[in-house]
């Protein structure tokens, strides 16, 4: 069944829902985006493929509807959110579409390094450690890979200023604090070890904390971390996802981590723009 051209005169722009969806999926991007803007569809870089059933079954329904939710792109065009929208609006034969723009703090939207993007926590610890000697440090010894996790039982788990650092721990060596934090880059270890009684795991950005606030615990727990009045010093809740999808996500991660100290100095060079 052909279908005919898309008139935009006729679509109205549907109020984005994406700020929340970013921040969920790409640690170091904020909240905020542009206003809709009309860009011609040949600057889109579409990064994923998508199947074409449900893309034709979309593009009924936006001429159908008569609505569209503007696509999600970094600067250079590369795709955030919106590759079934955008593939749509491309089968119905549109010149150009609306988008708006996400920018990260961290990480420069690279169309030849799509991996920057997964590892944006990563690009992050390269930025604050301030030269690469220090970075390939945290790297290595402490273990600070940019995906930070706090196991727990609650479901809706939110740093809380009021509360304790765990749901029902402490450090070996005191100094809990209210309001502090701890977590983890080895999720594993934490999953292995609470098991049944802590089924979920909040994923933590610690992007806007300087990498000097969090620091590695010594409990024999794996890479665990500790950080001082959490809220206050930028930390925040990502999403909460049940341990078995955390193990899931935490093991894509760990496949796109650089696998030897070159290609790790190639990142570093990558997103910090300095000499090593």
């Amino acid at each position: 069944m052909k279908l005919k051209p898309l008139n935009w005169d006729e679509v109205r722009l549907v109020d984005n829902y994406i700020p929340t969806l970013v921040q969920r999926h790409f640690i170091g991007f904020d909240d905020s985006l542009t206003p809709p803007q009309w860009w011609e569809i040949q600057y889109i870089v579409p990064n994923e493929t998508k199947n074409l059933v449900k893309v034709m079954k979309l593009a009924r329904q936006i001429l159908r509807n008569k609505y569209f939710v503007p696509i999600v792109v970094a600067k250079d065009g590369w795709v955030i959110d919106g590759h079934h929208r955008y593939e749509a609006a491309k089968m119905l034969g549109a010149k150009v579409v609306p988008v708006q723009l996400a920018y990260s703090k961290y990480v420069r939207p690279a169309r030849e390094n799509p991996r920057l993007d997964v590892l944006s926590g990563l690009a992050a610890e390269a930025i604050k450690a301030g030269s690469w000697k220090n970075f390939l440090r945290d790297f290595s010894r402490d273990i600070k890979h940019g995906l930070y996790w706090h196991v727990t039982k609650d479901r809706f788990f939110e740093i809380d200023p009021s509360k304790g650092p765990t749901d029902a721990s402490s450090m070996s060596d005191g100094g809990v604090g209210v309001g502090d934090l701890m977590f983890t880059s080895d999720l594993e270890h934490w999953v292995l070890y609470y098991g049944a009684s802590r089924p979920y795991a909040a994923m933590i950005d610690v992007s806007s904390v300087p990498g000097s606030a969090y620091r590695q615990v010594g409990r024999g727990f794996g890479n665990e971390f500790y950080l001082n009045n959490a809220a206050e010093a930028g930390a925040r809740v990502v999403r909460v996802v049940t341990t078995k999808t955390a193990r899931r996500i935490d093991k894509k991660y760990s496949e796109s981590l650089p696998q030897s100290e070159h290609e790790l100095r190639r990142f570093y060079t990558h997103v910090t723009g300095r000499k090593t």
